[in-house]
Formats: C-alpha cells, structure tokens, sequence
C-alpha cells in the first residue's frame, strides 16, 4: 500500500471521528437546552445508531491505515 493509500484512509478516519463528534456534540447541546431530538422516539434511536457507525467506520479506517 502507497504512502497515499494510507493518507487517503487517516483523512477518511478523520472525517468519520469528526462526523461523530459534531452528531454527539449537537445532540449534547440539544439536550441541555431541554430539546432532546424528538422527543426520546424512533428518530434519537436512528441518530444515535448512524453516530456510532461513524465511530465503527472511524476506528476500521484508521486500523486500516495502519496495520496495511
């Protein structure tokens, strides 16, 4: 694998952490300001579970980076 190869999937890794971030971050300040997304139904779960892949696609990419 390139150096570029490996660059392309840190950046990749980085984007997703970054995603994840600002999803938790945004439902972090929602719910403080006693607005949880809506309302603790369907949709908090939908959101919560396309944060984590964004964690899972974060950590497979940077362990991808590295171990390649």
């Amino acid at each position: 694998m390139s150096a570029t190869d490996r660059l392309e999937l840190v950046v990749l890794a980085l984007a997703f952490l970054c995603a994840g971030g600002v999803m938790a971050s945004y439902d972090f300040v929602r719910a403080r300001a006693g607005r949880p997304i809506a309302g603790g139904r369907d949709a908090v779960q939908l959101y919560w579970i396309t944060y984590l892949a964004m964690v899972v696609l974060a950590i497979t990419s940077a362990l991808a980076a590295i171990i390649r």
